[in-house]
Protein backbone atom coordinates (compact mmCIF):
# COMPACT_ATOMS: atom_id res chain seq x y z
CA UNK A 1 0.00 0.00 0.00
CA UNK A 2 1.29 3.60 -1.05
CA UNK A 3 1.08 6.22 1.75
CA UNK A 4 0.87 10.16 0.04
CA UNK A 5 1.20 12.81 1.75
CA UNK A 6 -1.43 15.66 0.63
CA UNK A 7 1.03 18.42 0.50
CA UNK A 8 3.48 16.36 -2.00
CA UNK A 9 3.01 16.04 -5.43
CA UNK A 10 1.94 12.61 -7.14
CA UNK A 11 3.33 11.90 -10.47
CA UNK A 12 0.29 9.45 -11.39
CA UNK A 13 -3.15 10.86 -12.40
CA UNK A 14 -5.84 9.75 -10.16
CA UNK A 15 -9.21 8.60 -9.04
CA UNK A 16 -9.89 10.31 -5.51
CA UNK A 17 -12.26 8.36 -2.52
CA UNK A 18 -13.59 11.21 -0.27
CA UNK A 19 -14.28 10.58 3.33
CA UNK A 20 -13.27 9.53 6.73
CA UNK A 21 -12.96 5.72 5.77
CA UNK A 22 -12.88 4.82 9.71
CA UNK A 23 -14.42 0.93 9.49
CA UNK A 24 -14.40 0.65 5.84
CA UNK A 25 -18.22 -0.23 6.16
CA UNK A 26 -19.91 -1.39 3.55
CA UNK A 27 -21.15 2.16 2.20
CA UNK A 28 -17.22 2.68 2.14
CA UNK A 29 -16.81 0.17 0.08
CA UNK A 30 -19.17 0.52 -2.44
CA UNK A 31 -17.55 4.10 -3.22
CA UNK A 32 -13.80 2.35 -3.70
CA UNK A 33 -15.98 -0.17 -5.83
CA UNK A 34 -17.09 2.73 -7.82
CA UNK A 35 -13.72 4.46 -8.12
CA UNK A 36 -12.11 1.10 -9.34
CA UNK A 37 -15.23 1.01 -12.17
CA UNK A 38 -13.92 3.79 -13.61
CA UNK A 39 -10.59 3.31 -13.86
CA UNK A 40 -10.79 0.06 -15.41
CA UNK A 41 -13.34 1.99 -18.03
CA UNK A 42 -11.29 5.24 -18.21
CA UNK A 43 -7.99 3.81 -20.47
CA UNK A 44 -5.62 5.58 -18.13
CA UNK A 45 -3.02 4.71 -16.30
CA UNK A 46 -3.98 6.16 -12.79
CA UNK A 47 -4.26 5.31 -9.45
CA UNK A 48 -7.33 4.60 -6.98
CA UNK A 49 -6.63 6.70 -3.56
CA UNK A 50 -8.58 6.71 -1.03
CA UNK A 51 -8.02 9.82 1.15
CA UNK A 52 -7.87 9.43 5.23
CA UNK A 53 -6.78 11.17 8.21
CA UNK A 54 -3.76 9.77 10.32
CA UNK A 55 -2.93 11.11 13.68
CA UNK A 56 -0.14 13.57 14.13
CA UNK A 57 1.22 12.16 17.62
CA UNK A 58 1.23 8.69 18.72
CA UNK A 59 -1.89 9.55 20.86
CA UNK A 60 -5.19 8.03 21.76
CA UNK A 61 -7.63 6.89 18.76
CA UNK A 62 -10.71 6.21 21.64
CA UNK A 63 -13.31 7.70 19.33
CA UNK A 64 -12.51 5.23 16.16
CA UNK A 65 -13.73 1.77 14.87
CA UNK A 66 -10.21 0.70 14.10
CA UNK A 67 -7.14 1.59 14.66
CA UNK A 68 -4.75 3.56 12.27
CA UNK A 69 -2.72 0.15 11.42
CA UNK A 70 -5.80 -1.56 11.20
CA UNK A 71 -7.42 1.46 8.91
CA UNK A 72 -4.44 0.98 6.26
CA UNK A 73 -4.51 -2.78 6.67
CA UNK A 74 -8.29 -3.12 5.10
CA UNK A 75 -7.81 -0.17 2.77
CA UNK A 76 -5.29 -2.63 1.58
CA UNK A 77 -7.91 -5.31 1.32
CA UNK A 78 -10.15 -3.04 -0.81
CA UNK A 79 -7.15 -3.42 -3.79
CA UNK A 80 -7.41 0.54 -3.74
CA UNK A 81 -3.87 1.69 -5.04
CA UNK A 82 -2.76 4.43 -2.00
CA UNK A 83 -3.96 6.30 0.42
CA UNK A 84 -3.38 9.82 0.38
CA UNK A 85 -3.49 11.09 3.88
CA UNK A 86 -3.92 14.33 5.94
CA UNK A 87 -2.81 14.85 10.08
CA UNK A 88 -5.77 15.52 12.11
CA UNK A 89 -4.36 19.00 13.47
CA UNK A 90 -6.28 22.18 14.14
CA UNK A 91 -4.46 23.73 11.13
CA UNK A 92 -5.79 21.53 8.63
CA UNK A 93 -8.86 21.06 9.92
CA UNK A 94 -9.05 25.30 9.29
CA UNK A 95 -8.64 24.86 5.85
CA UNK A 96 -11.13 26.40 3.34
CA UNK A 97 -13.27 24.07 1.31
CA UNK A 98 -12.26 25.12 -2.13
CA UNK A 99 -9.03 25.99 -0.77
CA UNK A 100 -8.23 21.73 0.08
CA UNK A 101 -9.83 20.98 -3.35
CA UNK A 102 -7.63 23.07 -4.68
CA UNK A 103 -4.51 20.98 -2.80
CA UNK A 104 -5.81 17.64 -4.19
CA UNK A 105 -6.19 18.46 -7.59
CA UNK A 106 -2.39 20.44 -7.69
CA UNK A 107 -0.79 17.75 -6.23
CA UNK A 108 -2.63 14.45 -7.40
CA UNK A 109 -4.21 15.13 -10.65
CA UNK A 110 -7.79 13.89 -10.03
CA UNK A 111 -9.60 12.85 -13.40
CA UNK A 112 -11.94 11.81 -11.39
CA UNK A 113 -13.54 11.67 -7.09
CA UNK A 114 -15.87 9.73 -5.73
CA UNK A 115 -18.11 10.69 -2.69
CA UNK A 116 -21.13 10.02 -0.90
CA UNK A 117 -24.40 12.17 -1.36
CA UNK A 118 -23.67 13.88 2.14
CA UNK A 119 -20.46 14.43 2.29
CA UNK A 120 -19.12 17.57 3.45
CA UNK A 121 -15.33 18.86 4.25
CA UNK A 122 -13.42 22.23 4.74
CA UNK A 123 -13.54 24.21 7.67
CA UNK A 124 -16.88 23.98 9.58
CA UNK A 125 -17.71 21.95 6.96
CA UNK A 126 -18.81 23.89 4.69
CA UNK A 127 -17.88 21.87 1.65
CA UNK A 128 -20.87 20.05 0.22
CA UNK A 129 -21.32 17.57 -2.93
CA UNK A 130 -22.91 21.02 -4.40
CA UNK A 131 -19.34 22.68 -3.98
CA UNK A 132 -17.63 19.27 -5.47
CA UNK A 133 -20.08 19.59 -8.42
CA UNK A 134 -18.81 23.42 -8.94
CA UNK A 135 -15.20 22.73 -9.10
CA UNK A 136 -15.34 19.61 -10.92
CA UNK A 137 -17.22 21.20 -13.42
CA UNK A 138 -14.29 24.58 -14.00
CA UNK A 139 -11.75 21.95 -13.93
CA UNK A 140 -12.41 18.89 -15.84
CA UNK A 141 -12.61 16.62 -13.46
CA UNK A 142 -15.82 13.58 -13.38
CA UNK A 143 -17.60 13.70 -10.70
CA UNK A 144 -19.53 10.65 -8.92
CA UNK A 145 -21.42 10.53 -6.15
CA UNK A 146 -22.13 7.07 -4.44
CA UNK A 147 -25.79 6.74 -3.35
CA UNK A 148 -26.18 6.37 0.46
CA UNK A 149 -26.59 2.51 1.59
CA UNK A 150 -29.33 1.86 3.77
CA UNK A 151 -29.76 -1.60 5.37
CA UNK A 152 -33.11 -2.26 7.06
CA UNK A 153 -34.06 1.43 6.89
CA UNK A 154 -30.79 2.47 9.09
CA UNK A 155 -28.37 4.65 7.27
CA UNK A 156 -24.95 2.96 7.22
CA UNK A 157 -22.44 5.44 8.69
CA UNK A 158 -19.52 5.40 11.15
CA UNK A 159 -21.76 7.27 13.62
CA UNK A 160 -24.31 4.40 13.55
CA UNK A 161 -21.78 1.76 13.64
CA UNK A 162 -19.94 3.16 16.81
CA UNK A 163 -23.37 3.66 18.28
CA UNK A 164 -23.89 -0.18 18.01
CA UNK A 165 -20.61 -1.27 19.45
CA UNK A 166 -20.67 1.17 22.56
CA UNK A 167 -24.41 -0.67 23.35
CA UNK A 168 -22.83 -4.03 22.64
CA UNK A 169 -24.75 -4.65 19.33
CA UNK A 170 -22.12 -5.86 17.37
CA UNK A 171 -24.04 -8.44 15.23
CA UNK A 172 -26.00 -5.54 13.31
CA UNK A 173 -22.53 -3.43 13.85
CA UNK A 174 -21.33 -6.57 11.94
CA UNK A 175 -23.96 -6.24 9.04
CA UNK A 176 -22.70 -2.43 8.20
CA UNK A 177 -19.34 -3.20 8.73
CA UNK A 178 -19.48 -5.92 5.88
CA UNK A 179 -17.33 -7.89 7.71
CA UNK A 180 -16.78 -8.86 11.90
CA UNK A 181 -16.08 -5.92 13.84
CA UNK A 182 -12.29 -7.06 15.59
CA UNK A 183 -9.86 -6.49 17.98
CA UNK A 184 -5.59 -7.42 17.34
CA UNK A 185 -3.07 -7.83 19.97
CA UNK A 186 0.14 -9.39 21.63
CA UNK A 187 -0.91 -12.06 24.03
CA UNK A 188 0.62 -10.98 27.31
CA UNK A 189 0.44 -12.43 31.14
CA UNK A 190 -2.74 -11.83 32.90
CA UNK A 191 -3.68 -12.57 36.62
CA UNK A 192 -3.99 -16.51 36.31
CA UNK A 193 -7.50 -16.65 37.97
CA UNK A 194 -8.77 -17.84 34.58
CA UNK A 195 -5.90 -21.65 34.82
CA UNK A 196 -7.19 -21.79 38.29
CA UNK A 197 -10.94 -21.99 37.21
CA UNK A 198 -9.65 -24.53 34.04
CA UNK A 199 -10.33 -21.88 31.86
CA UNK A 200 -7.32 -20.15 30.64
CA UNK A 201 -7.70 -16.81 28.67
CA UNK A 202 -5.20 -15.25 26.42
CA UNK A 203 -5.00 -11.68 27.22
CA UNK A 204 -3.84 -8.98 25.35
CA UNK A 205 -4.16 -4.95 25.97
CA UNK A 206 -7.04 -2.90 25.39
CA UNK A 207 -6.65 -0.76 22.00
CA UNK A 208 -6.62 2.26 21.45
CA UNK A 209 -9.81 2.94 19.92
CA UNK A 210 -13.68 2.89 20.50
CA UNK A 211 -13.96 0.44 23.73
CA UNK A 212 -16.87 -1.80 23.43
CA UNK A 213 -19.76 -2.32 26.08
CA UNK A 214 -18.24 -4.22 28.90
CA UNK A 215 -19.52 -7.74 28.93
CA UNK A 216 -18.95 -11.22 27.64
CA UNK A 217 -19.01 -12.12 24.20
CA UNK A 218 -19.30 -14.63 21.79
CA UNK A 219 -16.32 -14.48 19.32
CA UNK A 220 -14.04 -16.64 17.22
CA UNK A 221 -10.39 -16.08 17.83
CA UNK A 222 -7.39 -15.89 14.76
CA UNK A 223 -4.19 -18.02 16.18
CA UNK A 224 -1.13 -19.11 13.78
CA UNK A 225 -3.04 -18.75 10.83
CA UNK A 226 -6.45 -20.90 12.71
CA UNK A 227 -9.53 -19.54 13.78
CA UNK A 228 -10.75 -21.03 16.97
CA UNK A 229 -14.31 -20.82 18.61
CA UNK A 230 -13.89 -18.67 21.99
CA UNK A 231 -15.40 -16.84 24.56
CA UNK A 232 -14.56 -12.88 25.38
CA UNK A 233 -14.73 -11.14 28.12
CA UNK A 234 -14.34 -7.12 27.17
CA UNK A 235 -14.29 -5.40 31.35
CA UNK A 236 -13.68 -5.81 34.24
CA UNK A 237 -13.49 -8.99 36.26
CA UNK A 238 -15.66 -7.84 39.58
CA UNK A 239 -15.16 -11.75 40.89
CA UNK A 240 -11.67 -10.97 41.26
CA UNK A 241 -11.61 -7.56 42.69
CA UNK A 242 -9.94 -6.51 38.93
CA UNK A 243 -11.53 -2.68 37.98
CA UNK A 244 -9.08 -2.72 35.42
CA UNK A 245 -10.89 -3.02 32.12
CA UNK A 246 -8.78 -5.89 29.76
CA UNK A 247 -9.51 -7.62 27.27
CA UNK A 248 -9.69 -11.99 28.80
CA UNK A 249 -10.97 -14.37 25.54
CA UNK A 250 -10.81 -18.45 26.27
CA UNK A 251 -10.02 -20.20 23.13
CA UNK A 252 -11.66 -23.68 23.35
CA UNK A 253 -8.90 -25.45 22.46
CA UNK A 254 -5.19 -26.76 24.16
CA UNK A 255 -2.45 -24.78 23.85
CA UNK A 256 1.17 -24.56 25.39
CA UNK A 257 2.94 -21.27 26.24
CA UNK A 258 1.22 -18.55 23.85
CA UNK A 259 2.67 -15.59 25.48
CA UNK A 260 3.89 -13.16 22.68
CA UNK A 261 1.70 -14.30 20.07
CA UNK A 262 -0.48 -12.27 18.12
CA UNK A 263 -3.83 -12.83 18.16
CA UNK A 264 -7.24 -11.52 16.36
CA UNK A 265 -10.42 -11.80 18.17
CA UNK A 266 -13.53 -11.00 16.19
CA UNK A 267 -16.91 -10.28 17.95
CA UNK A 268 -19.85 -12.31 16.74
CA UNK A 269 -22.45 -11.66 19.27
CA UNK A 270 -22.93 -10.22 22.98
CA UNK A 271 -24.22 -12.79 25.67
CA UNK A 272 -24.20 -11.12 29.08
CA UNK A 273 -23.48 -8.28 30.90
CA UNK A 274 -19.92 -8.49 33.54
CA UNK A 275 -21.43 -9.20 37.13
CA UNK A 276 -20.16 -10.26 40.55
CA UNK A 277 -20.19 -13.99 41.56
CA UNK A 278 -20.27 -14.62 44.76
CA UNK A 279 -18.71 -18.14 44.92
CA UNK A 280 -15.73 -19.31 42.60
CA UNK A 281 -18.48 -22.16 41.79
CA UNK A 282 -21.29 -20.00 40.37
CA UNK A 283 -18.45 -18.00 37.92
CA UNK A 284 -17.45 -21.61 36.71
CA UNK A 285 -21.00 -22.78 35.89
CA UNK A 286 -21.70 -19.32 33.89
CA UNK A 287 -19.00 -19.89 31.80
CA UNK A 288 -19.84 -23.46 31.25
CA UNK A 289 -23.21 -21.71 30.13
CA UNK A 290 -21.52 -19.36 27.79
CA UNK A 291 -19.87 -22.23 26.25
CA UNK A 292 -22.62 -24.26 25.71
CA UNK A 293 -23.38 -22.05 22.87
CA UNK A 294 -21.19 -23.98 21.17
CA UNK A 295 -22.75 -27.26 21.22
Amino acid sequence: MILLDVYKKHDKPTIICLGRFDGLHIGHQALIKDAKKIKNNCGIDCDVCVFSFFKSEPISRLNTIFTQKETILEIENTKADAIIYAYETPEFFSTAANDFLTLLNDNFNPIAIVCGEDYTFGKGKSGTVETLKDFCKINNIKLNVTPMVLIDGLKVSSTTIKELIISGNVEKANQLLGKKYYISGIIMHGRGDGSKLGFATANIQTPNKLPLKNGVYLTKTLLDGKLYNSITNFGDAPTFYDNETKIETHILSSFDNLYGKEIIIYFDKFLRDTKKFDTISELKAQLNKDLSNYD
